[in-house]
């Protein structure tokens, strides 16, 4: 019922496929860091599969993948001891390997990155971002980007409830899902002094998986105060404060999921609706401007109109005199500029 998921799992762009790939890998990696004696190597395969897939959906896998890095280095160190492991030939070739498959993907974001910062991206602190990722994850999207506090508080007792319950009884699982949670959005934040590339809830929805186990883990997971050590009322408070805080999450998200289909505020961009009205309504004298060179694909999909359609500014376009140029240019020989 997470209305953030539910919301990015219903647009046409990869921000779904992102995630799932980035669930692959991380699964594979984590079983192979919590597996007890020689781990099957295919859950390596697994991990680097599903990265180098995430990372040609999105240049954010990235992120998520560099966090499986560090996992497979801790896990290597610990086990086999580094100086051994990279003595070995095969693991050389591995790397070179993966490498060599992710190396277009890395010279297009790097390519991106170095064009400067796109039009309506700022840095923002990183108490405000924490601010709108706590509340896209506990309650979903809003205008605004923070919910009010008694929206966001259940949720946020049920995390770190969950932190605290798998620490005591699965210390490793639950390091490593924080670990999932902290490297890459550390990491985006971080490229972001740089050039930012953060400017609303999708690119916070690579920490969204391991979030929502932890609060379920709040929910179903080990008394904090087990083990006998504390009379039995008290632990059944415990655990009805557990059980009337999942329920609280689950009624405020089931509230907004409602609040994301019918508020006005958040009505999301009908391309399709767009691209068949102007079917019906435009001729060959008018033109279509499109503000967002990314809606071109789906807007060219639907559209089978008589008039042209241009994208200004062209994708990865800084320059604003250059856009305003060729604005002024289209418009020019039109009888109409639908925008």
């Amino acid at each position: 019922v997470s209305p953030l998921h539910i919301w990015h799992s219903q647009v046409m762009r990869n921000y779904g496929l992102l995630v799932t790939l980035n669930l692959f890998s991380v699964y594979g990696i984590m079983r192979f860091a919590l597996a007890q004696k020689n781990p099957p190597w295919r859950w390596l395969l697994l991990w680097a599969g599903a990265g180098l897939l995430g990372i040609y959906t999105h240049y954010f896998s990235l992120f998520v993948f560099a966090f499986g890095l560090l996992v497979l280095g801790v896990v290597i160190w610990q086990r086999w001891g580094l100086r051994e492991m990279l003595g070995k030939q095969w693991v050389w070739l591995g790397l070179a390997f993966i490498l060599l498959l992710g190396i277009p993907a890395l010279l297009v974001a790097v390519d991106r990155f170095q064009a400067g910062p796109q039009i309506d991206f700022y840095t923002f602190p990183v108490t405000a971002v924490m601010n709108h990722a706590l509340s896209a994850f506990s309650v979903g999207v809003i205008q605004s980007l923070v919910h009010p506090w008694w929206r966001v508080l259940p949720a946020l007792a049920l995390f770190i409830l969950g932190i605290l319950a798998g620490l005591r009884k699965r210390r490793t699982g639950t390091l490593l899902l924080l670990g999932y949670l902290i490297v890459p959005l550390g990491l985006l934040l971080l490229v972001s002094t740089v050039n930012p590339l953060y400017n609303g809830a999708r690119h916070l929805l690579i920490g969204l998986p391991p979030f929502l186990v932890l609060v379920a883990n709040g929910m179903a997971g080990a008394s904090l105060i087990g083990d006998g050590r504390w009379p039995g009322w008290l632990q059944q408070t415990m655990r009805a404060l557990r059980y009337l805080l999942g329920i609280a999450v689950i009624l405020i998200q089931l509230s907004w999921l409602n609040t994301q289909f019918t508020d006005p505020a958040l009505l999301r961009d009908d391309i399709r609706g767009a691209a068949d009205y102007l079917n019906e309504v435009a001729d060959e004298q008018d033109i279509v401007v499109l503000h967002d060179a990314i809606i071109g694909f789906v807007f060219d999909y639907y559209y089978d109109g008589a008039a042209p359609w241009r994208a200004i500014p062209h994708y990865g376009e800084q320059d604003v005199a250059s856009a305003e140029a060729e604005l002024a240019q289209a418009g020019e020989g039109a009888e109409r500029v639908w925008f």
